[in-house]
């Protein structure tokens, strides 16, 4: 197995699905298995997780991929979560590769609390205009 792969399963997280995390040399690549359900509990500690993998790659730029996504926060866990990411410090851009999914209030919601603290965070339906903004427009 490719030493820069990591996997987290259930037993070591809160997740309750695995994701994997490898580190591409430029960014933080964390892929989630199709149909991944967005709880509360699921994002509960999800960006101190993400800063941990970071911190170990000395890298601040994370893709988050996701084929199917479902999502059960409502407006008060979008914000939890938006806050909760904008205090990592040092702060994480994060692109969104999102697969089969429709961008609602929601995203729009989350996007605009990170931005105004400071955190890059944009949604995509590609890796590739994913990768491009992170090369282009995030922090380093």
């Amino acid at each position: 197995m490719n030493s820069n792969i990591v996997l987290v399963s259930t037993e070591a997280s809160i997740m309750e699905d695995p994701f994997t995390a490898e580190f591409q040399g430029t960014h933080i690549h964390i892929n989630y298995p199709p149909g991944f359900v967005i709880t509360p509990e699921a994002v509960e500690n999800v960006w101190g997780m993400f800063a941990k993998f970071c911190d170990k790659y000395n890298c601040r730029k994370v893709l988050v991929e996701i084929s199917n996504m479902k999502s059960q926060l409502d407006t008060m866990d979008t914000f939890e979560s938006a806050r909760q990411l904008s205090q990592v410090e040092p702060p994480m851009s994060v692109a969104f590769c999102l697969y089969d999914y429709q961008l609602d209030d929601l995203t729009t919601f989350f996007k605009t609390v990170t931005e105004n603290r400071g955190v890059k965070v944009n949604f995509f339906s590609n890796t590739v205009e994913a990768k491009e903004w992170l090369s282009l427009d995030a922090i380093g």
